[in-house]
């Protein structure tokens, strides 16, 4: 009997929401020899002229069976799951507090949390595991390239969203001026063709930006709220929640400047695209160190082995460091984080995690 898979995932087909996680799971899946469906078309892939995820109904026999974040937060409820299936969570969306930190998760066999946090791991479930964004066959194929161009000795950084811990890495460099600081800006896609690239990330990852992330001898990696722990959070209570971030967030600007204070200070939301995709590229990626931050991930990329990971008192000075970094050691890095990224976070190495967590749940 053929191995069988469903994903719920979010249903509006007028709407580009980008269910990276599922995706790429997916694709893993498929290298395994799965078959997948999904409760509608997904992800358009013009290498191959077919949809990975393509719609179909549910099977009651299913080997396992895949809810995404997006779909509980459209739906507001769980969808049918037959009880011979192994029902799973991608807990991928954003917040401080996600559906791993409810009773939801009682409902699934096996919940996939991102951006797990070391502080957050006494509170949650035991079927409650950390997981990662990772990479998809696209960004594999899009930005993992070799040329003869020399590259740029700046650091590249790009994002959407202005989160206040990347801005305090920026404020650094910028302040320092070695190495220089070159931002990507170049956003001239059209989102009219739901089958681009562009329209199905929800207007992430253009071509553009993987050719920049390839020019800079260094890339930005860094992502997520720095908040202090001393504020109320309500969980359900968004006007609470909501408040209480605003404030966190301007008193951790503040903290982060200070040796005495930087201690209160906790990141969440950290885990980006980015992060991976710079390691397969060109660049250098450049964050905050996973250990000192207490950034959990299912196989721990190392400081300074796999990436350049800058701790909490070094946050005021690390240009420094990294200008103290041989030609040498920078290749070492990169090419040791490249193979890491590849043998760990490729579809198929993430496809193959999650059948062992299965194996052992069963």
């Amino acid at each position: 009997m053929m191995d069988k898979v469903f994903f719920y995932l979010y249903p509006d087909i007028d709407r580009p929401v980008y269910e990276h996680c599922s995706l790429s799971l997916a694709e893993g899946l498929i290298s395994h020899g799965f078959t997948v469906k999904g409760n509608r078309e997904y992800w358009w892939d013009h290498a191959k002229s077919n949809f990975t995820i393509p719609y179909g109904d549910y099977d009651e026999d299913s080997d396992y069976t895949f809810v995404s974040a997006n779909y509980l937060i459209a739906k507001g409820d769980l969808p049918y799951i037959h009880t011979n299936t192994i029902s799973v969570l991608i807990d991928d969306v954003d917040g401080r507090f996600t559906f791993s930190h409810t009773n939801i998760c009682t409902k699934f066999n096996i919940v996939l949390k991102c951006h797990y946090l070391q502080r957050d791991k006494v509170n949650f479930a035991k079927n409650v595991y950390p997981w990662s964004f990772g990479l998809t066959e696209r960004i594999i194929r899009s930005i993992s390239f070799k040329e003869s161009k020399a590259l740029k000795n700046e650091v590249g950084v790009s994002y959407r969203v202005g989160y206040n811990f990347r801005s305090i890495f920026v404020n650094t460099m910028l302040r320092y001026k070695n190495p220089a600081v070159s931002f990507f800006t170049s956003l001239n896609c059209q989102a009219g063709d739901k089958k681009s690239y562009w329209y199905q990330t929800f207007f992430r990852h253009d071509e553009d930006y993987f050719r920049f992330h390839n020019e800079y001898k260094y890339g930005l990696a860094v992502g997520g709220d720095a908040i202090v722990n001393f504020l109320p959070f309500a969980h359900g209570n968004r006007a609470i929640d909501k408040l209480s971030r605003f404030v966190s967030r301007r008193v951790a600007f503040f903290f982060m400047k200070l040796d005495f204070f930087r201690r209160f200070v906790f990141v969440y939301q950290f885990d980006s695209w980015r992060f991976w995709e710079l390691m397969v590229s060109r660049s250098l990626p450049i964050s905050a160190c996973c250990d000192d931050w207490g950034f959990i991930y299912p196989v721990m990329p190392l400081s300074n082995e796999h990436y350049i990971g800058i701790k909490r008192n070094e946050i005021k000075t690390f240009p420094k460091k990294i200008n103290t970094l041989t030609d040498h050691q920078l290749k070492k890095i990169s090419q040791t984080g490249h193979q890491f990224a590849l043998d760990h976070y490729s579809p198929r190495a993430v496809a193959a995690r999650f059948l062992s967590i299965a194996k052992n749940n069963q």
